[in-house]
């Protein structure tokens, strides 16, 4: 293997500003493999408006848990057909489900912020039942399609009120009732998603009668508690994680919000909180840090679940 010649690194002052470093600099730094933006992270500083130190990362227990049946989120598609509002999607399932659609809901809680019912007085619910396989299309019958006259005047979600113009809520439903989910998955029932909740908005145009969907969350339901779900990127199965952007050799377990990319380890993680405010990702503002913990999945306590705030479906496709 020969040797590569590389020019030396020109000097860089600790006051010299980004943007009074020459041509010659930064094509040392590139040859030298360097990504700029993060090898002259200290140098940032002049230009960037003080800004306190980024507190140090909250730390939040990881555990994976499974879904038997999930919603696909972009398969939602919407259309307007003799005054009625139609609605199709796809979901994956790996055990037989019902999915129930809601229109113009109101969410009931408890005490603890857990869903107990959805209440739907101007429009009745239908509910479809689902084999085990992938990408099954549900498509909203003519007869369980509201007018949009009706529909027109509930559009927006209110949510102080928990009322939301759309919802669908999957839940599991076996033949043989001395059987269950968990026997069938073969996990622990602590571990396993008995409910999923979609809720979504419309939005229309003045100048067409198209009517498209506005995603606004979605929650599930875990061992008697509701979490709701926040995609968080780089992460991997059974917490395999991607490497951190920085050193390039630790494992990423520290998450930047609010543009949710698992991108850093904690060591580099403490280093970025005090010289920078950006994503090394995205370059999106630094409002928090959060470092994930993965938990085995022998000997859980049924009351960890709770500090599990950020989850991510650990679903497998059937088959």
């Amino acid at each position: 293997m020969g040797n590569a010649l590389v020019a030396p690194i020109a000097p860089i002052a600790p006051d010299q500003n980004v943007s009074q470093i020459s041509h010659s600099q930064m094509r040392s730094l590139l040859r030298a493999g360097l990504t700029p933006d993060l090898a002259l992270m200290p140098y940032q500083m002049p230009r960037m408006t003080a800004t306190p130190i980024l507190p140090a990362p909250k730390k939040r227990t990881n555990i994976s848990v499974t879904n038997p049946a999930n919603f696909c989120k972009d398969s939602l598609e919407t259309k307007v057909i003799d005054g009625k509002l139609r609605i199709k999607f796809a979901v994956d399932t790996l055990v037989p489900c019902q999915a129930t659609i809601y229109f113009m809901a109101t969410e009931i809680l408890n005490e603890k912020n857990v869903t107990i019912r959805l209440d739907s007085p101007h429009w009745a619910p239908a509910t479809y039942e689902l084999k085990v396989g992938s990408a099954q299309v549900v498509e909203i019958s003519a007869e369980h399609s509201p007018s949009m006259n009706i529909l027109n005047n509930y559009l927006k979600p209110i949510p102080e009120h928990n009322f939301y113009p759309f919802c669908i809520l999957l839940s599991t439903k076996l033949p043989d009732s001395t059987t269950t989910a968990a026997d069938l998955l073969q996990v622990s029932p602590q571990l396993l998603v008995q409910q999923q909740y979609t809720y979504f908005a419309f939005e229309t145009k003045a100048s067409s009668s198209t009517v498209t969907s506005k995603y606004l969350k979605q929650k599930t339901h875990v061992n008697g508690k509701s979490y709701e779900i926040q995609d968080i990127y780089g992460m991997g199965e059974k917490g395999e994680n991607d490497d951190c952007v920085i050193c390039m050799s630790a494992s990423s377990d520290t998450a930047i919000f609010p543009c949710r990319h698992l991108c850093l380890c904690s060591e580099c993680a403490a280093m970025l909180r005090t010289q920078t405010n950006r994503c090394p990702i995205c370059r999106t503002f630094v409002e928090s840090l959060l470092k994930l913990e993965m938990l085995s999945d022998t000997n859980i306590d049924t009351n960890t679940l709770h500090t599990h705030t950020h989850t991510q479906n650990d679903h497998k496709t059937p088959g």
